[in-house]
């Protein structure tokens, strides 16, 4: 049931009302007979399913945690890369033009700062 749950939910735009009577329409069979219908069924098939898709929630959020996290730690590097090579400009830019100026570059809390010195 989790596959099919799965096809549903991917589609886009998605829509609850569709969503629920596919279901119904599959738990039952397609059937639209009161003397089949069996409503302990129908109400066991929800509740499968939105164990299922809370099931999935858990695991889309941990993906989505982790990829934050992955992109917190590479925008990180990229700012450090980017003060080193500001840093490592700023002194062969004085060597070749005979400047005593110079910068300090520092990466802290997510802000790349600079102080002229």
């Amino acid at each position: 049931m989790l596959l099919n749950v799965t096809v549903c939910c991917l589609q886009d735009p998605f829509d609850v009302d569709e969503f629920v009577e596919r279901l119904a329409w599959r738990t039952t069979g397609g059937t639209r007979n009161a003397e089949n219908f069996d409503p302990l069924c129908l109400h066991a098939a929800f509740e499968k399913t939105i164990r299922d898709l809370k099931e999935m929630n858990v695991s889309v959020m941990k993906q989505v945690e982790q990829l934050e996290a992955e992109c917190n730690e590479e925008e990180k590097a990229h700012w450090q890369r980017v003060a080193k090579l500001h840093e490592h400009n700023q002194v062969h830019c004085c060597h070749v033009s005979g400047c005593r100026l110079g910068f300090d570059v520092k990466y802290t809390n997510n802000t790349l700062t600079t102080h002229l010195v």
